[in-house]
C-alpha cells in the first residue's frame, strides 16, 4: 500500500514539475468560456436482450450516420474543465423483418435525435483532454424500411403519438438517457480531433398499452443505443 501512495505522490509531483516548464500559450483561457463547433461520423447500432421482441432476429448491424453541432467549455483551472454539447444526431442500425410469407429480410432502422450533454468533466493535460459525463437526448425522426405484400420497400414510421394502436407497431420512447466517455485533443491553433463513446441505459421502445392487449410482456422493452462519434471541431475564444 505505502508503494501505491509513494508512486501517486511521486505522478503528481511529476505533472506539476511538468506543467509548471509549460508556456502559458500552451495553456491558454483558463478561467475563461470558450464557444466551439464540431461534426463528424457516428457508428451506431441497438443492444439488448429483447431485440428479437421488435425484430425478427436477437442482433442489429452498426451503420454510420452523422452529428453536427456546438459545444462551450468552462475552464475551471488549466487542468479541469466542463463541457456542454448540443448536437443534432442521426443514429440508426440495420436489422431485419418477416415478410408475409415469413421470410426474413433486411431493414435499414433509422433516427434523429437532439443530443444534450449537460456537464461533461474534463481532465485536460496540454491540449489531450479525457472526459465522462452522462447525455440526455430528444427523438425527432425515426422510420424503418418496411416491405408491402409486393415485397416493395417502403419507409414506416415509428415515431408514434398517444392516439396510434401498439397492438402491431411498437414506437420509439421521445427521450433517451445514458452516459458517454471520449479523448479529444486541441491543437494550439484551436482544431481540434475527438472521438467518443456513448452507452444508452434507457430502454427506447414503448408498450404502454401491454395490458390492454392482454401480452404476456408487462416489463420495458430491454433494448438500447449505442454509438461512437469520430469528430473533428473548432474553438472560438470569448475574450
Amino acid at each position: 500500500m505505502k508503494y501505491c501512495i509513494f508512486g501517486f505522490c511521486v505522478i503528481v509531483w511529476t505533472i506539476n514539475k511538468v506543467e509548471a516548464q509549460i508556456p502559458d500559450s500552451l495553456m491558454p483561457y483558463a478561467g475563461k468560456t470558450t464557444f466551439g463547433m464540431k461534426a463528424g461520423y457516428t457508428l451506431s447500432t441497438l443492444y439488448g436482450k429483447e431485440i428479437e421482441y421488435i425484430f425478427a432476429e436477437n442482433t442489429a448491424q452498426p451503420v454510420g450516420r452523422w452529428h453536427a453541432g456546438i459545444c462551450f467549455t468552462s475552464r475551471l483551472t488549466p487542468r479541469f474543465w466542463l463541457m456542454h454539447e448540443l448536437l443534432f444526431s442521426q443514429r440508426g442500425s440495420r436489422v431485419s423483418f418477416l415478410n408475409k410469407n415469413a421470410e426474413k429480410y433486411s431493414s435499414f432502422f433509422r433516427t434523429s435525435y437532439l443530443d444534450f450533454y449537460p456537464a461533461n468533466l474534463v481532465f485536460n493535460f496540454r491540449g489531450l483532454q479525457l472526459y465522462s459525463g452522462i447525455y440526455t437526448s430528444l427523438l425527432l425522426h425515426a422510420t424503418a424500411e418496411r416491405q408491402d405484400d409486393n415485397n416493395h420497400l417502403y419507409k414506416e414510421s415509428f415515431f408514434g403519438s398517444g392516439g396510434e394502436n401498439e397492438q402491431n407497431q411498437k414506437y420509439l420512447q421521445k427521450f433517451d438517457f445514458g452516459a458517454n466517455i471520449g479523448l479529444k485533443y486541441e491543437f494550439p491553433f484551436r482544431l481540434s480531433l475527438e472521438i467518443r463513446y456513448a452507452h444508452g441505459i434507457v430502454d427506447i421502445f414503448q408498450y404502454a398499452n401491454s395490458y390492454t392487449f392482454e401480452d404476456n410482456k408487462n416489463s420495458a422493452i430491454q433494448i438500447f443505443h449505442r454509438f461512437i462519434m469520430i469528430s473533428a471541431g473548432y474553438t472560438f475564444t470569448k475574450k
